[in-house]
């Protein structure tokens, strides 16, 4: 009897896995579908007016980085500029902030959703009593 069991604890394991694998793809799928933190950005740019400063922002750097380039053509150095964007936390309670924290909470709920079913899933596989329920529950049949 003990070795029964045995043998159906590898097999709840293995479906386990398999289960593993399928959520692993299927959280992959939903996290291509989504959107990156630039499109998000884009978006709320949009509300709120900012594209056309953005464009204004991307073509100075751009022009900054040609001009540093054609001095050190000419003068043989390596000089370099460095423009980060980053967001102070004092002002962390603006509408753009609280807009792209609302849009990313909605896709990380999406991702949570996902696992939460996942792990439902697998503690389900170990109340089946039939190895055909446990495979309906992996989805094999």
């Amino acid at each position: 009897m003990g070795k029964l069991s045995i043998l159906g604890a590898q097999r709840i394991k293995a479906l386990s896995e398999m289960l593993d694998e399928v959520e692993i793809q299927q959280t992959s799928e939903l996290r291509r579908s989504q959107k990156t933190s630039k499109e998000l950005k884009d978006i709320i740019d949009e509300e709120y007016g900012l594209k056309e400063l953005r464009a204004k922002e991307e073509l100075l750097e751009l022009q900054l980085r040609e001009v540093l380039h054609s001095i050190n053509h000419t003068t043989g150095e390596s000089e370099y500029i460095s423009i980060n964007t980053g967001y102070s936390n004092h002002k962390s309670n603006t509408g753009w902030k609280k807009r792209y924290n609302e849009l990313q909470d909605e896709q990380t709920k999406d991702i949570n959703e996902l696992k939460r079913q996942f792990d439902t899933k697998k503690r389900s596989l170990w109340l089946c009593e039939t190895l055909e329920e446990a495979k309906i529950i992996v989805g094999l049949t």
